[in-house]
């Protein structure tokens, strides 16, 4: 049975920020001794308990046009042995949704944590946030080791493998829709997440010896407070190409 009384041991265990790695952070969960903050489209914060097994809360489907329903979410789960990564098994109508997150205190920190590359941005709050919908944005992180550049994709590869992973990348996309493939040839762009110790001509060169894509808009992340957008980020905007 679980207890809503003091917090047990197994609720303590779970406090802290989480972010879903299969949606890459877009799912996020808070955990706090007087309540629990479920952030997706918006953000509910409601009550929650947990056992050593499964945690529960009552999650509100709010509908524009009807009337907003109530459902309560339990959810089965494991906690790692290091307690940074809780796997999350969500039984649904028609068989069970997986869930995995990681334990982060932002979404950059998740970012760093899930690539496994520490990221130490670069800090000006002079710098805008980008205009560009973050769904069209494509992740290059680049870190230097001793004098040496080296660049990943978000899909953990080497930037030899630009082209293959955007082809993955755009196939994420419906196909089918005219209007989201029009919106994706006009918006995407790289998001790059560069350490704060290598200057912005560095990243533009690198990037641009690695770009074989024909993607022109480029960004470098700068560090940003944390929206509930979390792909509203502070962003300057970087050559990627030599003709542009």
């Amino acid at each position: 049975m679980l207890c809503s009384c003091a917090q047990n041991n197994h609720e303590k265990n779970l406090l802290g920020k989480w972010y879903c790695i299969e949606n890459d952070g877009y799912t996020r969960i808070e955990f706090y001794p007087d309540s629990l903050i479920f952030r997706e489209v918006y953000a509910q914060n409601v009550d929650w308990k947990a056992n050593d097994s499964i945690f529960e809360f009552d999650f509100t489907y709010k509908h524009p046009f009807t009337v907003n329903k109530t459902r309560k979410i339990i959810s089965h789960y494991v906690l790692s042995k290091e307690k940074d990564t809780l796997f999350c098994e969500v039984p649904v109508s028609i068989g069970v949704n997986n869930f995995t997150f990681l334990r982060a205190d932002s979404y950059i920190d998740f970012l760093s944590k899930k690539n496994r590359i520490k990221l130490n941005l670069p800090i000006d709050l002079k710098v805008r946030h980008i205009d560009l919908a973050s769904d069209y944005g494509f992740k290059i992180y680049i870190k230097k080791d001793k004098n040496r550049l080296i660049g990943l994709t978000e899909h953990g590869n080497s930037l030899d493998s630009l082209i293959f992973d955007l082809r993955e990348f755009a196939n994420k996309f419906d196909q089918t829709d005219q209007f989201n493939m029009d919106k994706l040839k006009d918006e995407i762009h790289f998001r790059i997440f560069a350490d704060k110790s290598i200057c912005d001509q560095q990243v533009a060169n690198f990037i641009q010896k690695a770009n074989n894509t024909g993607i022109e808009k480029g960004y470098r992340i700068y560090e940003s407070i944390e929206l509930q957008n979390i792909g509203n980020l502070r962003g300057k905007s970087i050559k990627t190409t030599t003709n542009n």
